[in-house]
């Protein structure tokens, strides 16, 4: 370790090269910013990097539907509930919970309860590393998209109790 840098050289199995990994709060990051492992205060390893396949497979899988990806898209601007949801998208009530429990199962999304409704938003992404990284690439990505363009216009005049009434 150089305590000058806060970064870490470290070599693997006796191979000639070298990987450089940056020492922030007490986890050893890399390049792509996912936590390699965490070191207590104590000097143990409590975690290792959350970079199981599974985990990365079900984040991906909840991003592969179009629809998903436009629920992700109208939460990144404001938080919404099923019947804004349904109607921003028209896709039945029932479709729509189903895509947001995904999205909720792998940390995309999260909902509180306001009243009688179940208000859902974006996850900052604590739960699982992939999800955070995706969350804050998608916040950049498809803007030039004409259908979710539409989307977010109508968004904006969207009546939550005029909607779930009806």
């Amino acid at each position: 370790k150089d305590p000058e840098s806060r970064l870490i050289h470290i070599q693997i199995d006796n191979s000639p090269s070298m990987m450089e990994i940056a020492w922030q709060n007490r986890s050893l990051i890399q390049s792509d910013e996912m936590p390699i492992l965490t070191i207590s205060p104590y000097g143990d390893i409590v975690r290792k990097k959350e970079g199981d396949m599974k985990l990365f497979i079900r984040v991906m899988k909840a991003l592969s539907d179009p629809n998903r990806v436009r629920i992700i898209k109208m939460l990144g601007t404001k938080e919404l509930c099923v019947c804004e949801l349904r109607q921003l998208i028209g896709l039945a009530q029932s479709t729509v919970s189903k895509h947001l429990k995904i999205l909720e199962e792998v940390g995309l999304v999260t909902y509180r309860k306001e009243g009688a409704w179940i208000i859902y938003r974006l996850t900052q992404g604590e739960e699982s590393e992939y999800a955070r990284v995706m969350l804050k690439n998608l916040k950049g990505w498809l803007t030039d998209d004409p259908l979710l363009q539409e989307m977010l216009a109508r968004s904006s005049w969207i009546d939550r109790e005029r909607t779930c009434a009806a």
